[in-house]
């Protein structure tokens, strides 16, 4: 027979490890492309309006618009900004996992394309929206961009 102290002991434990695991996050595109530029790589979690005004920026004009459109009372936002070689190396966000207060940007960057291609060292960019609720009671405060192989374990 179990008993009911054991078993809040076990639940307790389980969650605890889950949580120190990371948390996959399900999350859809809002924009990706190319700013041009050569700005450090990074990543930002906005949770409102006024925090997407640190990275818009750097975003095409017309993604800038996507961005603003959120409705932050449903949705946060996740930028992740890579340099690499463009337009010949495909990049993506490929998870997002909560730690805590952090959020871990997984990107994974392609192979360059087989066919001749003019490469230029740019910041790529993804933005995707995450719901609110899926985050709980313990918001992000940070986003930290992690590169991934194609096993999908950090590097």
């Amino acid at each position: 027979m179990v008993r009911p102290a054991a078993l809040a002991v076990t639940a307790a434990a389980t969650l605890a490890l889950a949580s120190s695991a990371g948390a996959t996050l399900r999350y859809s595109t809002v924009a990706k492309g190319s700013d041009g530029g050569t700005a450090p790589q990074r990543a930002y979690v906005a949770l409102d309006a006024a925090a997407v005004e640190r990275f818009t920026p750097r975003l095409r004009p017309e993604d800038r618009e996507r961005v603003r459109a959120v409705d932050f009372r449903r949705f946060a936002l996740v930028a992740a900004f890579v340099r690499l070689p463009t337009p010949c190396n495909p990049f993506a966000v490929r998870r997002v996992e909560q730690r805590g207060r952090t959020l871990l940007v997984a990107v994974a960057v392609g192979a360059g394309a087989r066919e001749p291609c003019i490469q230029v060292i740019a910041t790529g960019y993804h933005v995707v929206k995450i719901r609110r609720r899926a985050l709980g009671a313990a918001r992000p405060t940070r986003a930290v961009l992690r590169g991934v192989g194609r096993d999908g374990r950090y590097r």
